[in-house]
C-alpha cells in the first residue's frame, strides 16, 4: 500500500483507540441538567458502558463526582437500578487516571494547549514558561518541538519569522482553537486533533521554528 500524501492525511478520519473526551462531554452536559447515571454517559457518547463505569468509580475516589441516589434504569443493556451522579468539579478536560484508579497529572503537551489557547502570541520559550507548573515543567525542547509540530498541522501561525537571535513568534489561529483537549503528537509523529477526531497535518516538521 503507497504512502499516502499530506494532504490526504490531513483530512483523513481514523479510528484510534477510543478516549474519554466524548464522554466527559456528555457528563457535563447531563450534570447540567441534574442527576445522571452511566447509562445516560454511555448512551450520549457511544462510549463503553464497563470503561465508564471504572472511570466514574475514578471520579467519585478523586473528588470529581459525587453518589446522590438511584433510579430505575432506562436502558434495555442495565437492566434494574442504576447509580445516579452529580459532579462536584467541572474541568473542561477529562480528568485522567492511572490502572489504580488514582489521577495523573495532566499532561506538558495539555499544560501547552491551555496556555496557548490563553495567550494571545508566544514563542517557544514563552509557551514553556507559561505552560509549566510545579507538578509539570515543561521544557523549551519540548515547546520548540510542540511548537513546530502544530505549525505544520496548521494550528499555529508565524505572525515574525526568527531572525538572529531573535526566535519566532506565533499565535493559535481561532479557527483551529478546537476545544480543550490538547492535539496530540502521536508515534507516527501525526498531529491528533481529540476534539474532531481527525488527524491534522503531514508528520514532518515545520521549519519557521529554529530558535
Amino acid at each position: 500500500m503507497g504512502r499516502r500524501s499530506p494532504s490526504v492525511l490531513a483530512n483523513l478520519q481514523v479510528e484510534l483507540p477510543r478516549t474519554l473526551e466524548a464522554a466527559w462531554a456528555a457528563a457535563l452536559k447531563l450534570d447540567a441538567a441534574g442527576p445522571w447515571a452511566v447509562t445516560d454517559v454511555a448512551s450520549a457518547s457511544e462510549a463503553d458502558h464497563s470503561s465508564l463505569l471504572r472511570y466514574t468509580a475514578a471520579l467519585v475516589s478523586n473528588g470529581y463526582a459525587e453518589v446522590v441516589g438511584e433510579r430505575p434504569s432506562r436502558s434495555p443493556v442495565v437492566p434494574g437500578v442504576v447509580t445516579l451522579h452529580r459532579l462536584l468539579r467541572r474541568p473542561p478536560a477529562a480528568p485522567r487516571f492511572g490502572r489504580d484508579g488514582r489521577l495523573l497529572k495532566t499532561t506538558g503537551q495539555q499544560q501547552m494547549w491551555n496556555a496557548m489557547r490563553a495567550l494571545a502570541s508566544f514563542t517557544a520559550l514563552e509557551l514553556a514558561m507559561s505552560a509549566s507548573t510545579d507538578e509539570v515543567a515543561v521544557s523549551p525542547a519540548a515547546a520548540k518541538d510542540y511548537v513546530r509540530r502544530l505549525i505544520t498541522a496548521g494550528y499555529l501561525k508565524v505572525i515574525r519569522p526568527a531572525r538572529g537571535g531573535t526566535p519566532a513568534q506565533v499565535r493559535l489561529l481561532p479557527s483551529r482553537n478546537t476545544g480543550p483537549s490538547a492535539p496530540q503528537i502521536m508515534r507516527t509523529k501525526f498531529v491528533w486533533d481529540p476534539n474532531i477526531k481527525k488527524v491534522a497535518g503531514a508528520s514532518s516538521p515545520a521549519e519557521e521554528v529554529r530558535s
